[in-house]
C-alpha cells in the first residue's frame, strides 16, 4: 500500500503535459509535501513514463540565504528533472522580503521558456490571491487539490515514514505504537 498512490497519479498524469507544471493546494498540515516526497520516492523506484526521471526539491532554509541566487541554481540543476519549490506563493507577492520577487522574476521566465518543470505548494487562499492572477502562471500551473487525510491514509503514510523517521532522529518506535495513535 503506497500512501497518496491516487494522488501521485493524478499529478503524474498532469506532469506528462506538455509545458505543465503543477500547484498542490491545502491547507498546512494536510500533506503537500508528503505529496512531493512520495512523487520523489516513486520517481526514484522507477521512472514514470513521460516523466523527467528525477526531483530535486529546495528548501525552505536555503532561501533565507538569497533567494534569488538559491532558485536560480536550483532551476539550472533542475533541468531536465522536476523542481519542488514550496510555498510558491512567497515568490509572486506573498513575501516582502528582499529576492523573493527576483527569485520570482526567474521561475516565471524559466517557465514561460518551457525549461522548467515545478511542483509547488501553496494553501487555495494564497493560490487565488496570488498565483491564479497571474496569466503566464495560469497557463502554466496546473492546481490540484490535496484533501487532508483519513485515519487509514494517515497510518500508512505513518507506517512508510517510520523507517525514515527512526534513522533520522535515532529513535525505535515500539511496535504497535503508531496503532495506539
Amino acid at each position: 500500500n503506497v500512501p497518496y498512490l491516487a494522488d501521485v497519479i493524478t499529478m503524474a498524469n498532469l506532469l506528462v503535459q506538455p509545458r505543465t507544471s503543477v500547484v498542490l493546494l491545502g491547507e498546512n498540515g494536510v500533506g503537500r509535501r508528503s505529496l512531493v516526497q512520495a512523487l520523489a520516492q516513486s520517481l526514484a523506484r522507477q521512472p514514470l513514463p513521460d516523466l523527467p526521471p528525477a526531483l530535486y526539491a529546495v528548501s525552505p532554509a536555503a532561501l533565507l540565504d538569497g533567494p534569488e541566487l538559491v532558485i536560480r541554481q536550483a532551476i539550472e540543476q533542475a533541468r531536465g528533472a522536476l523542481l519542488a519549490i514550496p510555498d510558491l506563493h512567497q515568490f509572486f507577492g506573498a513575501a516582502p522580503l528582499t529576492g523573493f520577487a527576483e527569485a520570482g522574476v526567474a521561475l516565471r521566465q524559466a517557465l514561460l521558456e518551457g525549461t522548467l518543470r515545478l511542483v509547488g505548494t501553496s494553501t487555495p487562499p494564497l493560490y487565488t490571491r496570488h498565483l491564479e492572477p497571474d496569466p503566464a502562471l495560469r497557463d502554466h500551473l496546473r492546481p490540484l487539490n490535496v484533501p487532508p487525510t483519513d485515519e487509514a491514509e494517515t497510518m500508512a503514510a505513518l507506517g512508510a515514514a517510520q523507517p525514515v523517521l527512526e534513522r533520522d532522529n535515532g529513535v525505535t518506535i515500539a511496535a504497535g505504537a503508531l496503532a495506539a495513535l
